[in-house]
This record gives structure tokens, C-alpha cells and sequence, in this order.
């Protein structure tokens, strides 16, 4: 059997006052079209459509699993982080050992 939890992602921008901003995540209405569409492409390819079980989207629910984290939040920014700079080797700046 599959249980398919529907766990959330935030899309998320930092401002300038580096917090973050979720203006760009997708609607609560449109992420449940795109999660029932999931659950029925799941169903359609599995071979036991019966044995897909899932919970109510966006309702709290209370499940046991082993897990890094309950929520994955993806942050995105307009500063450039610098490269660090390039190394060279000894023999590159000219010294001999």
C-alpha cells in the first residue's frame, strides 16, 4: 500500500530585510487540483488503484513516520552570493620547492 501524505512547500523570496516572503507560493486551491491529480496518476500506474490511500488536503493530521523534516521550504533571492576565489598551487605562483 501507499500512503500519500499531502506535506506542504512553501516557495518562498527573501526581502531586504532578509525574511522570507511567500507571496509566490502557489494557492491553496490550485495546489489541491494539482495534488488530486498526483493521487489519480498514482492510481492510474500502480496495478492496485485500492491500495492508494491518502488523508484530507490541508487538514492537521496526526502520522507516524521517520522523517528529516515535515516541511520543506524553498527560499529564493535576488542577492548574488559572491564566488569564493580561485586557488592556485605553489607551482602556479612560481615558488619551487
Amino acid at each position: 500500500e501507499v500512503l500519500c501524505v499531502s506535506q506542504f512547500t512553501l516557495y518562498g523570496k527573501l526581502t531586504k530585510k532578509m525574511q522570507p516572503d511567500y507571496k509566490a507560493a502557489m494557492k491553496s486551491a490550485k495546489a489541491e487540483e494539482m495534488y488530486g491529480k498526483f493521487l489519480d496518476m498514482l492510481r492510474q500506474n500502480y496495478g492496485e488503484p485500492e491500495k492508494i490511500k491518502d488523508g484530507v488536503f490541508g487538514a492537521m493530521m496526526d502520522v507516524a513516520l521517520v522523517n528529516d523534516g515535515p516541511v520543506t521550504i524553498t527560499f529564493e533571492s535576488d542577492v548574488k552570493i559572491p564566488s569564493p576565489p580561485a586557488t592556485t598551487t605553489a607551482a602556479e605562483n612560481g615558488e619551487t620547492g
